[in-house]
């Protein structure tokens, strides 16, 4: 696949998402598709767990937007069949806490219990 494949399917995943339009996004992704959050330790595979995760994730950031210049990120992507077949999002979680306005010991208890 060429770069500029890459890109336009980089770029209409981030628009599918600033929509929260989920069946958008899935069409993008492959079925073998692998999205990971590392800032999370979370991880899912597959059409269902994506669209679940997607859903949720919108629904609990319903002011979610790409927007390319606040919170840094790298997001590494991996193509196959003309899709994107996953997705290492990685940003870090104290910056997303201050920027939000919350407590980043309250979201480590929320998202890791109370072990980590």
């Amino acid at each position: 696949m060429h770069t500029g494949r890459m890109v336009d399917l980089a770029q209409a995943l981030a628009v599918a998402k600033s929509r929260q339009d989920v069946p958008a996004a899935m069409k993008l992704l492959h079925a073998d598709m692998l999205l990971e959050t590392p800032a999370f330790d979370a991880a899912a595979r597959g059409p269902a767990e994506n669209a679940k995760v997607l859903t949720r994730f919108f629904r609990t950031s319903p002011d979610y937007n790409v927007v390319l210049d606040e919170l840094p990120v790298f997001i590494q992507f991996v193509f196959k069949d003309d899709l994107i077949s996953g997705e290492r999002f990685f940003f870090d979680l104290s910056s997303l806490c201050a920027q939000s306005g919350v407590s980043t010991d309250a979201v480590r208890r929320t998202v890791f219990g109370g072990n980590r």
